[in-house]
């Protein structure tokens, strides 16, 4: 039986500031971007970058913090951002 090649290939990368993370079963070696986006036209409000390993909620909440948007203005987010600080019970 023949061996498959593997579906990815690890390389060496010299940036000191890219980490390594795994999620299921595949690596991946980067970066994260944090970005807030326009509801109505898609345009980019504002943004930051940071190591895969950095923690995600507290970039969200610093996200919010630097986008300057209204009291009251709605905000949709993925689980990773889900904390009782950022629900808003109707």
């Amino acid at each position: 039986m023949k061996s498959r090649p593997p579906s990815h290939v690890v390389a060496y990368s010299d940036d000191p500031d890219a980490t390594w993370v795994r999620k299921g079963k595949r690596p991946y070696y980067g970066y994260k971007a944090h970005v807030a986006v326009g509801t109505k036209e898609g345009f980019v409000l504002d943004g930051h970058v940071t190591r895969l390993t950095l923690l995600t909620l507290p970039q969200f909440e610093k996200l919010l913090e630097e986008s300057n948007l209204p009291c009251g203005a709605p905000v949709l987010a993925d689980k990773g951002q889900c904390s009782m600080k950022n629900r808003c019970d109707f």
